[in-house]
């Protein structure tokens, strides 16, 4: 019996060499945001220059995402990945073990990780890109359930966790800042 499941995989080398570019280009804002001498000209320099690189970058990666196929064939003992013109063949034996998690947050995707002779790592996003629906729910229970079924140890190893605490990085930011810009009110307020 052959189950397949196809789902949609973002290209994590783009994306890392996107993140590269971004981050210098974000610091080109900052050092021409200082030049201008205006509060309101300065904010509006820099949402409308993140808003460019920001769907510059969604444009980038959405075009490098691509389908891949998962081929579970329990007959032959074998996980076919296939994607684009080339095909992973893995028999079950080979496979020491696996995982499958959300991201921080799951409208980031998740993470397939396949751990044998060779490492495969496969961040998934949702079919349509922009939108998550129910069929994106339904392939991420049957791979899930298709891997339980054939028997291979789930296992996080080392990593899972880097991926985890880069996929949380943005998030602690984000607090960080927050709490940065109450404890700077805070200053301004009650102690001068």
């Amino acid at each position: 019996m052959q189950q397949n499941v196809q789902l949609r995989a973002i290209n994590i080398k783009v994306m890392f060499l996107s993140a590269l570019v971004v981050l210098p280009l974000v610091g080109l804002i900052a050092l021409f945001a200082k030049k201008i001498s205006y509060t309101t000209n300065q904010t509006y320099f820099i949402i409308t220059c993140a808003s460019i690189i920001a769907i510059i970058n969604f444009i980038i990666i959405k075009k490098y995402s691509r389908l891949v196929n998962f081929l579970f064939s329990n007959s032959e003992n074998l996980l076919t990945i296939s994607k684009e013109n080339s095909f992973i063949k893995i028999p079950y034996s080979d496979i020491n073990n696996y995982n499958i998690y959300y991201l921080l947050i799951k409208k980031m995707g998740y993470i397939i990780r396949i751990q044998g002779v060779e490492n495969y790592y496969f961040w998934i996003n949702f079919k349509n890109f922009e939108k998550k629906t129910k069929i994106d729910d339904e392939n991420y229970d049957k791979i899930k359930n298709y891997f339980i079924e054939i028997g291979i140890n789930k296992k996080k190893t080392l990593a899972d966790y880097i991926i985890l605490l880069l996929a949380s990085l943005p998030w602690v930011m984000l607090i960080m800042g927050l709490l940065s810009i109450i404890g700077i009110f805070y200053y301004i307020f009650f102690m001068i």
